[in-house]
């Protein structure tokens, strides 16, 4: 009998940039079959004409070991078919399409007791070369780690000796090792590797493997101390960095790139769709566009804005192109070589920013979970852009369920779980907020926000202090050689951050305010002055006072309060009840209810001092 018919190899994707199955495929009567070969390539990396996987000096490494393994299994499943299509030629009766696919790929029809035989870490490797898989250096890299634990405790490599107790063995390895001890994630990301190879052989009946016995290694660490190691970045921390312009044209791009994931919410990997403009473009109203494509993890359809300065960065490297970090090229390989590059380089760049506040989090090695300390340069890497993105995002009020759209995240319990990072206050202020719009009328859950107003007065502007010194001034007392004097100047520099609610009574503290600014002129300079005006701004609490022209206003009432036999009766004037009529009125004896900012106090008082003193 003739055998008339000859064998290809075909890719089940030739446009995706990752590795895809090679197909063998064979027609026989009219009927074209195709046989999973178990192989897969990177489909830039394969030659149609010869086909064979590219070996070239242009590629890593791994990918030429990977490629080179492939084309000698290549070789040999094309020897296979030729002496089975010669063997089949003088064979009458057979089945002759199942006699080509087990030569082709003989372990699809593997039966147990050749299994026994097999190695353990043979057969994790076809397992993971059975379907598409994501990640597929990181399995490599897991596997070889199995063999030389079997290696050094002297194991055979059989898959009879693979059982839930030598998976409990080699995690508790990882956990004893001496050099370069390795996480709680890591330990468990490996032992959860070779289960999921494990399971991929379930469907065949005659592969036993039991893992009843298995116990993956806990992670004792709460939620928070999970989240702890990755800081996201603040909006002023955001614009420092783009407005930093002493980086050399390779930090320029780390920084960019890194601005722009911050900015659109995306993964390293997804940004060369961004940069190459590989989406959909949706129109809305007012000329508004949004652009969607789909992500390379989980292949999920991602939908973001452009904000200005991320579309600017987008526009500028599609012209200049990328030196070096290319996101042009269609392999993922490179890419993924260049994040270490690009990691460092994003540490570098933060560090020049002054992004050095110590860091506390904690780390599980092994079973111990360790409390450490870092700059918080040294802790920058891409993912923190993404993590920055979802807590700004939700801090500003975007509702999590909507922020999932530009993050492709199936539900919101990632952004919960591991993305957003909320501290004790903003919990805090959440609740309060939440409490203060409830519906509720009762004594037992009403929010009042006089202690909340006490709170800011003293820990911003030592109120309480200040009014202390007030009374002893007025009962003629010197108080500017009191120490209470030093210690309202300290408490007026410290910069701490406070969060303000959006409940508070702003007219009662501006109102208190009032009544001591005239004692902190006494004995204050004027930097201190503008510093606490400074933070009435900050908070919301006044109008700005930044202008020269009010900054030498501010040293004119200054002056003034050298001059006692002046100052005093303006000084009693401000003293009184400022709520009900403004300073001005009651120096000037006019009939006005206007209740004026201090901004505006500042610059009547200015005037009607300059004219008393001509006068």
């Amino acid at each position: 009998m003739f055998l008339d018919f000859n064998l290809r190899f075909n890719l089940r994707q030739t446009k995706q940039n990752k590795p895809t199955i090679i197909y063998a495929v064979f027609v026989w009567q009219g009927v074209q079959y195709k046989v999973n070969t178990l192989l897969k390539v990177y489909p830039s990396q394969w030659d149609n004409k010869t086909q064979t996987a590219t070996v070239s000096n242009r590629l890593t490494k791994l990918d030429n070991h990977n490629n080179k393994i492939a084309n000698q299994k290549i070789s040999s499943i094309y020897t296979s078919f030729i002496d089975k299509k010669h063997y089949l030629c003088n064979i009458i009766g057979t089945d002759i399409v199942n006699e080509i696919k087990k030569a082709i790929s003989p372990q699809k029809s593997t039966k147990m007791k050749n299994i026994k035989t097999k190695k353990m870490t043979d057969f994790l490797s076809d397992m993971l070369y059975s379907k598409e898989t994501k990640a597929e250096s990181k399995y490599l890299s897991v596997i070889n780690c199995l063999k030389d634990y079997l290696r050094k405790s002297n194991i055979k490599d059989d898959i009879a000796n693979l059982n839930g107790d030598l998976l409990n063995d080699f995690q508790q390895s990882l956990i004893n090792q001496n050099v370069k001890k390795k996480t709680v994630t890591t330990i468990r990301n490996y032992a959860l590797d070779i289960k999921t190879l494990i399971n991929r052989s379930k469907m065949d009946k005659s592969i036993k493997i039991d893992l009843s016995t298995f116990v993956l290694l806990e992670d004792k660490r709460t939620k928070e101390q999970k989240k702890s190691k990755n800081i996201p970045l603040t909006e002023r921390q955001l614009q420092d960095l783009y407005e930093l312009d002493n980086l050399t044209d390779k930090e320029e791009e780390a920084r960019d790139l890194f601005l722009c994931q911050s900015l659109l919410g995306q993964r390293i990997s997804d940004m060369p769709k961004i940069f190459k403009g590989d989406y959909t473009t949706n129109l809305h109203g007012d000329g508004v566009e949004t652009i969607s494509f789909n992500v390379q993890k989980t292949g999920e359809e991602a939908t973001l804005f452009l904000f200005p300065i991320a579309k600017k960065i987008v526009e500028k490297y599609r012209e200049k192109k990328f030196k070096y970090y290319n996101l042009f090229e269609s392999d993922k390989t490179r890419l993924t070589t260049a994040e270490r590059t690009i990691n460092q380089t994003i540490k570098d760049v933060c560090k020049k920013a002054g992004l050095n506040s110590e860091v506390n989090y904690s780390e599980q090695i092994g079973e111990e979970v360790l409390d450490r300390r870092k700059p918080l340069y040294e802790l920058m890497h891409t993912q923190i852009a993404r993590h920055t993105f979802i807590t700004l995002m939700c801090k500003m009020g975007v509702a999590k369920d909507i922020v999932r759209i530009a993050t492709a995240h199936t539900d919101i319990k990632m952004i919960d779980d591991v993305y957003l990072h909320e501290t004790a206050n903003d919990k805090g202020k959440k609740l309060i907020e939440s409490l203060k719009k409830s519906k509720s009328q009762s004594e037992l859950f009403r929010i009042s926000s006089k202690e909340t107003n006490s709170h800011i007065l003293n820990t911003l502007f030592a109120y309480n202090k200040l009014k202390t010194l007030k009374e002893a001034d007025e009962n003629g007392i010197n108080i500017e050689e009191l120490e209470e004097c030093k210690e309202i100047i300290k408490a007026i520099k410290q910069l701490q951050q406070v969060d303000i609610p959006s409940y508070i009574d702003k007219v009662d503290i501006d109102n208190k305010i009032m009544e001591v600014f005239p004692t902190l002129l006494l004995f204050t300079d004027t930097a201190t002055q503008i510093l606490f005006i400074q933070k009435l701004v900050h908070y919301g609490i006044s109008n700005q006072v930044t202008s020269s022209t009010e900054v030498e206003l501010i040293r004119d009432i200054q002056e003034l309060g050298n001059e006692r036999d002046f100052d005093k009766k303006m000084l009693d004037l401000w003293q009184e009840d400022y709520s009900k009529k403004s300073f001005i009125n009651r120096l000037t004896g006019k009939k006005d209810e206007r209740t004026l900012s201090l901004k505006e106090v500042f610059q009547e008082a200015h005037q009607i001092a300059i004219k008393k003193m001509k006068d």
